[in-house]
């Protein structure tokens, strides 16, 4: 994401730390604030059998209404700031795809752009036709079919990045156990997390994403193992 999005934000790299860092300062108030979102709804509160888009609206407006923000206002903010995450995070993901796209296969111009990006949404327009099913063969709707295995997907680029930091440092002769240790936990969860997803969903749509997230995470491994025990060189 910093590659393709944030770099073009910075006027020099002395301002990358300082950006790169206050927004993952931003992110963690972020996650506080949807996390106390959570909190203010009560066991018995009347929007507990509400759709997720009106609890998290309404939780917003109550959050907002500490500061005098009326409680419409509030909403439509909540609902506003959701839609742009998901928006943009379409956006980045769809980018991201395209440039790994056009870089493996050494693809440069303007109609190699488009078809990349045309290639990159295929695979979600097949999720969004084809039929899914939970554990219990009860149809779901696409994006609740592949939530579950989303966390685990997010978790092993980390341990990509991580990777590579590691491999960055390890090749300029400095210390990287502050980093490895990192990325080995992270891989570790993560490979964790796909085995319980594909012992809970076997063969099913989302058990066989699970499955090919798990080949490559090996994959990963395998890659750690060859550089860092010196078979390849850094």
């Amino acid at each position: 994401v910093a590659s393709g999005t944030s770099s073009k934000q910075l006027n020099k790299e002395s301002d990358a730390r300082v950006v790169g860092y206050g927004a993952m300062l931003i992110e963690g108030l972020l996650a506080v604030i949807a996390l106390s979102t959570v909190m203010m709804l009560a066991p018995g509160d009347e929007l507990a059998g509400k759709p997720p888009l009106i609890i998290y609206g309404n939780g917003i407006a109550r959050f907002l209404s500490l500061f005098g923000v009326p409680h419409a206002i509030g909403v439509s903010i909540g609902l506003l700031a959701l839609s742009t995450f998901i928006l943009t995070s379409l956006d980045t993901g769809t980018r991201l795809a395209r440039y790994i796209v056009e870089e493996f296969f050494n693809l440069s111009g303007t109609l190699a752009r488009y078809l990349a990006t045309l290639a990159c949404l295929v695979l979600p327009a097949l999720f969004i036709l084809m039929p899914l099913h939970d554990a219990q063969g009860n149809p779901l709707p696409a994006w609740k079919a592949i939530w579950p295995v989303f966390g685990a997907t997010n978790q092993l680029l980390a341990g990509v990045a991580l990777l590579v930091v590691v491999v960055w440092l390890k090749r300029h002769g400095r210390s990287n156990l502050f980093v490895f240790l990192p990325m080995v936990f992270m891989t570790v969860m993560t490979v964790w997390s796909l085995c319980l997803l594909v012992g809970q969903y076997g063969l099913s749509s989302i058990g066989l994403i699970a499955w090919a997230l798990l080949a490559l995470a090996a994959v990963l491994i395998w890659e750690a193992g060859r550089v860092l025990l010196g078979g390849v060189p850094a």
